[in-house]
């Protein structure tokens, strides 16, 4: 290679500018990777990148390490193209191209150097022997990156495969043209009692009843057309070894490679079990709410019946009654008023679960009014109510009125020994909530027993000090329940106390 080595020196000291001119200009023409451009990089700097490349090229024949070099350029630009997917990406033809253009360029410049046709020759020759040992060296890197990319992917499909093997939820690929399967994990083959060879290439009318299958089928078209997830809380399926088993699925799209969905993911979670305990637990609440209905309406009879008994003895035979008679039935007519107080409360805490919710727009700051309006009348107090434009609500009207009744009724109950008895009620926006607060100056409570707070019959304080039968806080809980939303207080013994509620927007 000394001919080669010192012809290469020579344009280095003479026409690298030149060499570096027609280089770029060529490799535009010829669309050779490694020199041309991929950013819209400037003429200069393609000059500059260009003239970095020859004088590489020539040092390191110089230095006798252009092996070497030639090895660590070429993997290392191929690392760089291991990610891309468009038509820069490292092709093995790439190496001809640039081979081909270097003889283009040296053979363009001989006459600067010399005008010996043996000399020129004898470059030629060792500038050929040179390119066969490039491209010798280019396969046999091309070849190593090639079984390194194998392997990676290899690794990286065993982790993926053993990833969805060990997921306890159901995953499934089906193909977008036709629906057909192409891939079942474990838990999906152990659940419908089919393995993945049993379903590859077969879609759901193979394994399911008509009906069943028209719900799947009709789901992942709508996913594949939207291009969303979809969220399916539960569906039956017919399984081959365990009976109708209820799912909760999600569906997503898989885009391929023209970003146009290629493939449907499915992900399955078996609330079989989960289902049954939930049906049992509303079939027993609906039976305890039928039950408290029942038992509160067969009380009203005889409860009236002993008050009017009582009234009756009381007017028609008061002169014959002694003094402890008449403090007796006055005890009576009081205590069965109560338990007619009770009674109520207890119908209307059953019905909640019943009554349908019909949502309307609420001002919240007009509903407040008309309660403050009535428990003026039906309860006389000095208290400071104080209250500011609330935020409006899509609830139901009736209910939400229910809600503030009784947290007002409650406010004005324990804030009654106060002096100067004020208080608040707010609202404000919280992400997708709104909250509303009662705040009170009274009594308050002590946050140890907040637990008990919303519980049915459930008193913080004596029937002596307080009346009230203790469902008016849980009515307020299961209403608001109803509507997606939170109960919540806080409190300090003789500090007052805060009732929250928060309701979702829509």
């Amino acid at each position: 290679m000394q001919n080669l080595t010192e012809y290469l020196a020579h344009l280095k000291e003479q026409h690298l500018q030149a060499i570096a001119a027609e280089t770029v200009s060529l490799s535009s023409i010829m669309n050779v990777p490694i020199i041309k451009d991929r950013s819209g990089a400037s003429k200069e700097m393609l000059l500059k990148r260009s003239m970095k490349i020859f004088t590489d090229f020539a040092d390191s024949l110089a230095s006798q390490t252009y092996d070497l070099k030639q090895t660590e350029s070429l993997r290392k630009y191929m690392e760089g193209n291991k990610t891309q997917s468009n038509s820069d990406s490292f092709r093995p033809s790439d190496l001809v191209f640039l081979y081909a253009l270097q003889r283009k360029v040296l053979r363009k410049f001989l006459p600067t150097y010399t005008n010996d046709l043996q000399v020129a020759l004898g470059i030629l020759d060792e500038l050929e022997a040179l390119n066969l040992r490039s491209q010798q060296i280019g396969i046999s890197v091309l070849l190593k990156s090639a079984r390194e990319t194998s392997e990676a992917l290899t690794r990286s499909n065993t982790f993926l495969t053993a990833i969805l093997e060990n997921l306890p939820n159901m995953i499934f690929v089906k193909d977008a043209d036709e629906l057909r399967f192409v891939r079942l994990n474990k838990a999906g083959e152990e659940l419908l009692g089919f393995s993945i060879t049993d379903l590859l290439g077969k879609n759901d009318y193979d394994f399911f009843p008509k009906e069943q299958a028209d719900f799947f089928v009709e789901n992942d078209r709508a996913v594949l057309e939207d291009g969303k997830l979809i969220d399916i809380p539960e569906e039956p399926i017919q399984t081959r070894h365990q009976g109708e088993r209820w799912l909760h699925t999600k569906k997503i799209p898989l885009a391929g490679i023209d970003g146009k969905p290629a493939y449907l993911l499915g992900i399955s979670e078996d609330i079989t079990e989960k289902k049954k305990k939930d049906d049992a637990l509303n079939e027993l609440n609906q039976e305890l709410e039928a039950f408290s209905y029942s038992i509160s309406h067969d009380l009203r009879a005889p409860l009236r019946a002993m008050n009017g008994y009582a009234q009756i003895l009381e007017e028609e035979h008061a002169a014959e009654l002694s003094e402890e008679a008449t403090r007796l039935l006055n005890a009576i007519r009081h205590n069965s008023k109560k338990m007619g107080t009770l009674i109520d409360e207890l119908l209307t805490f059953s019905r909640l679960g019943r009554k349908e919710i019909k949502r309307s727009a609420i001002d919240m700051t007009e509903l407040i009014e008309g309660v403050i309006g009535e428990l003026n009348t039906e309860r006389p107090h000095h208290a400071q109510i104080l209250y500011k434009n609330l935020h409006p609500l899509i609830a139901d009207y009736g209910l939400i009125h229910q809600v503030l009744y009784n947290l007002l009724s409650n406010a004005l109950k324990y804030s009654s020994r106060e002096s100067s008895p004020r208080i608040e009620i707010t609202s404000k926006i919280e992400g997708n909530l709104i909250i509303y607060t009662v705040k009170d100056n009274g009594v308050g409570f002590n946050m140890k027993y907040i637990d008990k707070l919303f519980g049915v019959f459930q008193r913080l304080h004596n029937s002596d000090e307080f009346e009230g039968v203790g469902v008016g806080l849980a009515i307020v809980k299961r209403v608001i329940k109803r509507h997606g939303g939170n109960v919540w207080a806080t409190g300090e013994v003789n500090h007052g106390a805060a009732f929250c509620f928060s309701v979702p927007f829509s």
